[in-house]
Order: C-alpha cells, then structure tokens, then sequence
C-alpha cells in the first residue's frame, strides 16, 4: 500500500515503510498532484504543469523522466498509459481524501465526531515547505489547494467551537478557536468568539489581550477596524457587564450521522440593518446568487453609474442570505475601498446595473479598488 501524507510536512510511505529513494522535488510533485486529484490525467497536461517554460519537446522529455522514475520507485501503485497517468485508487491511501469527506460528511449531518476526526487529521497546511522550481502552473495548483483545504479545516473548527460555545464547554472553544486564528489572523468573528469564551470563563485579561489582538490582526491583513459589534462586546467586557451567553444541551443527534440534525449557524457574520429594499432586480439577484454558488467565482464586482444603487447591494445581499439560512460561514463582508486588491488568478464576474445600452467596461485588469 502507497500512504501519502500531505497535511503538514509530506511523507511517503511504501507497505508502512519509509520511502528509501531520494526523489527530486518535481517527481514528488508529479505524484502529489496525481494523487491529490485521483483520476488519471492526460499527458499533455502533466508536462505543461511541471516544465514552465520549457519547450514541448523539451517538456514531453522531462515528463518521460519523471514518469521513468515514478514507475521504477511506485511501479505497483501507478498506471501509466500511452495517454493518461494516474494513481491506481485501491492500492494507496491519501490522508486529503479522508480529510475531504469526514470534513463534507460532518458538515452535512452535524456529525461532531466527525469533524473531531477531520480536525485531528489537518496536521498543517498543505504541502508544507514543498517547492518546487520553474513549474508556475503546478504552484497555482498548489496555492488553491492549499487554500482550499484549509477554507474546510476552518469550517470544521468553527463548528466545532460553536457547539462548544453552546453548550458551555468554553475551554475546548478555546482551542478550536486558536487554531482558525492560527489559519486566519484575520477572522474577526473567531477573534470576537474567542474573547467571549475568555470572557465566560472569567479570563478577562485574556479576552481583553484578544481584543488588542484582534485591532492589530485586522489593521495589518486588512487595513480596517474592528466592527461596532467587536468594539461593543469589548467595551463589555471592560467595564464587567458582560454576560455569559445561556447554553444549550445538545442531543445526542449532534454527535452522530443524521440527516434530520440542525445546522449549525455561522459565526456572527455581524450584517447591518438593511434600511431599505431592492425593487425591480429580481433578475440581477438571480443572476447574482448563481455565480456566488460557483466554487472557481472568487469575486463579483457590482457596477453602475453613481446613484443607480449598487452600495445598497453590498448590504442587500447577505441580509437576504443570511434570512434563507445560506451557510455564509467563509464570506469575509469587507469594504475594498482604501485597499489595492490584485487578483491575477481569480476568475472575476460582473453584474452590471445599467439603464439603456450598456457602456464598454474593461474586465481584464488585474487589480480592483483603490489604490491606497
């Protein structure tokens, strides 16, 4: 049996036993990426991921090294046609697979022991330290994976410490809460849960560092201040009138596979009042809720000539998300302004909001807000 683990620092392992080769890093990298995707890839794909600028001949010729390499060291593990390349499934156990589903698993039934699991197996980011030089397409493929990956460990910690929140084991909501800022600095609504587990357990130090914390995290990622609820809950817990939240026993449901169990709600997304309505874009909105349900849609940009109300939608929209129970636990609500975003990787979408023919906008720039 081929093991691979890939959370954290990468370890390969043949019958339980340490890889005894010395492999190069892009034939260790042909073979994450065959195993992380686990279905068997064309050939000409593989040589434009790992030679950068390399030549086709050039590109073809490193592959058949790589792949010459690859089956002398994993012979058994790996197919190798004329066409396609992959991992034979049965015979190798990849612990990103396993991560992925008790993660999904767990997310869909409200299964705790599952995200449990999930939460132990997640020993760091992906890929930790991996390099590899000259392969710019196999180092995009490795940062959204990454980034990936890590979007669900978060997802699966702030459950966890929500359940741990509500029925009142604050001090293992410390924990999971540690480590999503670990991954997160930014996460204002895990910085808020952890002061009020601090809080409730009556560090108030504590909470009260976190705070100081949190002003600097969101300050240096950010550029922003902390929201008028974090400030509240802050000033609280300053002056010794904060109060605990009441618990919740939870039903044993929680902590198995049922379909029926209640999911769990996001981490305070902390949306203001909308203060008046949108009318007459029932197509826009559509329009709208189908590209955020893309997974490759990263960003959508609402635009329009001054006064048609497009700042009203950046309001308008998560309230109603968050009225259809739209799980919004991974949406950061930022203004961009003040804030050069450069996006060269993303797939961006654009709602327009015109009346009349619609102006020429240009698309294709990489970098969307204003410069600081």
């Amino acid at each position: 049996m081929l093991s691979l683990r890939l959370l954290g620092a990468p370890e390969v392992r043949v019958e339980d036993a340490e890889l005894a080769e010395t492999l190069l890093n892009k034939d260790l990298a042909l073979l994450f990426y065959l195993a992380v995707t686990g279905q068997p890839q064309p050939r000409s794909s593989l040589s434009v991921l790992l030679c950068g600028d390399a030549n086709d001949i050039a590109a073809r010729a490193n592959l058949r090294k790589a792949l010459s390499t690859l089956h002398q060291v994993f012979g058994s593990y790996i197919d190798i046609t004329r066409d396609k390349v992959g991992v034979i499934p049965t015979l190798c156990t990849v612990d990103t697979w396993a991560f992925e589903r008790q993660v999904q698993e767990g997310l869909a039934t409200t299964n705790l022991q599952r995200l449990q699991t999930a939460a132990g197996q997640y020993q760091g980011d992906f890929l930790t330290g991996f390099t590899v030089h000259n392969a710019p397409d196999f180092d995009l493929w490795l940062f959204q994976t990454r980034e990936r990956l890590r979007g669900l460990a978060v997802r699966a910690l702030s459950t966890l410490a929500l359940h741990c929140e509500q029925s009142g084991h604050s001090a293992d909501a410390v924990t999971y809460l540690q480590r999503v800022l670990t991954m997160e600095p930014w996460n204002e609504e895990a910085h808020c849960s952890l002061m009020t587990a601090f809080a409730t357990l009556g560090q108030r130090s504590a909470a009260l560092q976190q705070y100081q914390t949190c002003v600097d995290s969101l300050a240096s990622e950010l550029g922003v201040e902390p929201d008028t609820n974090t400030r509240q809950l802050y000033e609280h817990i300053l002056a010794g009138t904060f109060q605990p939240r009441a618990t919740t026993t939870l039903s044993a449901a929680a902590t198995t596979a049922s379909p029926q169990a209640t999911q769990p709600q996001p981490l305070g997304l902390m949306l203001p009042s909308e203060l008046t309505p949108i009318v007459g874009r029932e197509h826009e909105l559509a329009e709208l809720g189908e590209l955020l349900a893309q997974p490759d849609c990263r960003l959508v940009s609402i635009v329009g000539p001054g006064g048609i109300g497009s700042r009203g939608w950046h309001w308008h929209w998560p309230c109603v998300s968050a009225r259809s129970l739209i799980q919004l636990d991974s949406c950061r609500w930022r203004p961009l302004t003040r804030r050069r975003i450069c996006c060269p990787q993303w797939k961006v979408r654009c709602i327009r909001l015109w009346h009349g023919q619609i102006p020429a906008l240009d698309t294709g720039s990489p970098c969307l807000g204003e410069p600081s």
